[in-house]
């Protein structure tokens, strides 16, 4: 059953358009239609006003996906939204020096147990 079809009959809803908060975003990973269905999860208040997660992805426009999400969860849209640019800010900061290497803690902690040798490569 479409969209269209399942709010006729009283079992998904409409936002009115004066009441969407329209925001572009950004064509980051974190704003895929697929991420958006992890991040809606079971939640029937989200649920109620986007298509069945069954039906194909195409009948779910990923902008209006998400402006619906952050009409009705703003907080969350912006939580989402601070940590992918925040992402990318560090990883164009890295990217201005060259020597920063990024390691896991459980990496870094691995390394740090080997007794360190100093070896002189140039014989004197």
């Amino acid at each position: 059953m479409s969209f269209l079809q399942q709010v006729l009959h009283g079992e998904k809803f409409l936002l009115p358009k004066e009441d969407v908060v329209i925001s572009h975003w950004p064509r980051y990973r974190e704003f895929t239609v697929k991420q958006l269905w992890i991040n809606v999860g079971d939640d029937d208040k989200i649920l109620g006003f986007l298509p069945d997660r069954n039906s194909s992805s195409k009948d779910l426009n990923r902008e209006w996906g998400y402006n619906v999400l952050w009409t009705l969860k703003p907080g969350f849209c912006k939580k989402i939204l601070e940590h992918a640019c925040e992402q990318r800010a560090n990883s164009f900061r890295s990217k201005l020096n060259p020597d920063v290497v990024n390691i896991k803690d459980e990496l870094l902690s691995a390394l740090t147990s080997f007794p360190i040798k100093k070896v002189s490569l140039l014989s004197s």
